[in-house]
């Protein structure tokens, strides 16, 4: 609980291990809260006033187990193995199906469950829309992309230089293994799966699990993945 930036930062200057070298920092940026859609309002509102908890209050979810279905923890996944740590807390939960996994929520503030659930189920009906776009974009009929629902996840983390009341779409490596290197993240780089290839199936926390094991490196983490004809 000690390594939560929640738990310090309003009682001691900014520690060595946070500060990134200048030409690694993204600058000044402004994120703007989002004031005019009521329902991502109260889900802003509702995670401010759970990482502003008590420390006991939110010790039953801290772990360092990245396989726990719920978890707090700090910085990343990697926090032991990295040089410079990241200045921030996550809370990290399974979304659907709903009724399975709103039991290992937070049970605190008292309206967590019942605001992040709301949430929860117009961010899936967005997410859907999404990849039936990706897959129209790819060429694939409706329905190609293979979503597991139990994959489907909730985290709170911060981005840069959104459009006010916009939804930050972030494309990790896992749309690039599935669009068969055709959609990239802008950090990550490789040469993927043999267009003669037949794809392969992974849940999410598959690949996740195996991303940590490998302390974040892209190359060595897709590896497992990569098919060749």
């Amino acid at each position: 609980m000690e390594k939560l930036v929640s738990s310090w930062f309003n009682d001691q200057p900014l520690p060595q291990s946070y500060i990134f070298p200048p030409e690694t920092r993204p600058g000044n940026h402004i994120i703007p809260r989002c004031n005019t859609l009521p329902l991502t309002m109260e889900f802003q509102n509702v995670f401010k006033e759970f990482f502003e908890l008590p420390a006991e209050d939110k010790a039953g979810v801290y772990s360092d187990d990245p396989k726990r279905p719920c978890r707090l923890y700090t910085s990343s996944p990697n926090y032991d193995s990295e040089t410079v740590h990241l200045w921030r807390d996550n809370l990290r939960h399974p979304c659907h199906p709903l009724e399975e996994c709103i039991i290992v929520w937070p049970q605190k503030p008292n309206r967590y469950r019942e605001s992040v659930a709301a949430y929860s189920i117009e961010a899936k009906k967005l997410g859907l829309r999404i990849l039936e776009l990706v897959s129209e974009g790819l060429g694939l009929s409706s329905g190609k992309i293979y979503v597991d629902s139990k994959s489907s996840r909730m985290e709170n983390g911060s981005v840069s230089e959104p459009l006010p009341n916009a939804f930050v779409v972030n494309i990790g490596l896992q749309l690039q293994i599935i669009s068969n290197n055709k959609l990239k993240s802008a950090e990550h780089r490789a040469s993927l799966l043999n267009l003669l290839s037949t794809p392969t199936s992974f849940r999410f926390k598959e690949f996740l699990l195996n991303y940590i094991s490998m302390t974040g490196n892209s190359e060595t983490s897709l590896e497992p993945f990569k098919l060749h004809a």
